[in-house]
């Protein structure tokens, strides 16, 4: 509906249209992205491409979680500042569902294939006859294993996309209708969804991410997990919504929200920036063997500049 007040008249009813050089780069990029995995397929370098599909479809899942997250964080503190701009993290928590859906299809390709998790999925890495058994990992058994990993994955990404979906409704319900019922349901329902979502997450990112080096485990990999998922779905909050407002879309939001969305952006930043330090800080002078492999490998001429 359109809005008015004494200095502009906004209308508030607008709807971005997918259309144009937008729609002709986005198919042009998803055309040359197939063609890269399929090259990559073809051409033996299977390992390497899993490992990249796994980093784009976490990062993909995250962003639309951040999201999610957003909106929850929003509703719970009753922030009024990014009522003008919320419509862009329900969107993105409304593509949750694709993005984890991608992402359960790439480690499912992973351990099919042998190329992702193979430090923990091979069972007789489990087996005290096998010549492969490993104590270590044996240990970790009750955890890593594949029906528990699927489990994981389909019930926490399964959950998040249950309270976006329905916390996106009530917001349009809530437009459209007036009245508080939906904004009290939206409260208790972001209430709980932030719970769930905050002793969940780090889970996830152990499953996904730090299992793919199963000796090696971090109490602050979660959190690392958690700035790092934030802080990029504030900045793809800001990407787009700086796009919409050249295109001439939102006018009613200004620097003010941008100044806000930087604040975020930037406070979070130290906060990721803070744990990754300590984490390397800790564990390096520590120098505890199996989590000093992790930093090790990643001082190898190879990757260490872009370490």
């Amino acid at each position: 509906m359109g809005t008015h007040n004494h200095h502009h008249d906004y209308n508030f009813s607008e709807r971005y249209n997918f259309a144009g050089t937008a729609k002709i780069v986005s198919l042009l990029a998803i055309v040359a992205g197939v063609a890269v995995i399929a090259y990559g397929l073809m051409t033996g370098e299977i390992m390497r491409t899993f490992a990249n599909l796994l980093l784009m479809g976490y990062y993909f899942t995250c962003v639309c979680a951040a999201g999610a997250f957003f909106l929850g964080l929003q509703m719970v503190t009753q922030s009024g500042w990014s009522a003008g701009l919320i419509r862009i993290p329900q969107a993105m928590a409304m593509i949750l569902p694709i993005a984890s859906i991608l992402l359960l299809v790439i480690a499912a390709g992973g351990f099919y294939t042998h190329t992702l998790y193979h430090h923990w999925a091979d069972p007789a890495l489990f087996d005290p006859a096998s010549p492969k058994y490993d104590k270590l990992i044996a240990g970790k058994e009750a955890f890593l294993n594949i029906p528990g990993f699927f489990i994981r994955q389909v019930l926490f990404m399964g959950s998040y996309c249950i309270f976006a979906f329905i916390l996106a409704k009530l917001s349009y319900k809530e437009d459209l209708e007036g009245g508080l019922s939906s904004y009290k349901k939206s409260f208790k329902l972001s209430a709980l969804f932030l719970v769930v979502f905050g002793f969940t997450t780090p889970i996830w990112s152990f499953d996904t991410i730090m299992s793919l080096e199963a000796h090696w485990f971090s109490t602050m990999f979660g959190w690392y997990n958690f700035a790092a998922m934030w802080v990029s779905g504030i900045a793809v909050i800001v990407v787009i919504l700086v796009l919409l407002k050249k295109a001439g879309y939102m006018a009613w939001v200004n620097e003010n929200h941008l100044h806000d969305l930087g604040k975020l952006m930037f406070g979070f930043s130290i906060f990721w920036t803070y744990v990754w330090f300590a984490q390397f800080m800790l564990i390096w002078y520590s120098n505890i063997p199996e989590e000093t492999v992790y930093f090790y490998k990643r001082f190898e001429p190879e990757y260490k500049p872009w370490f």
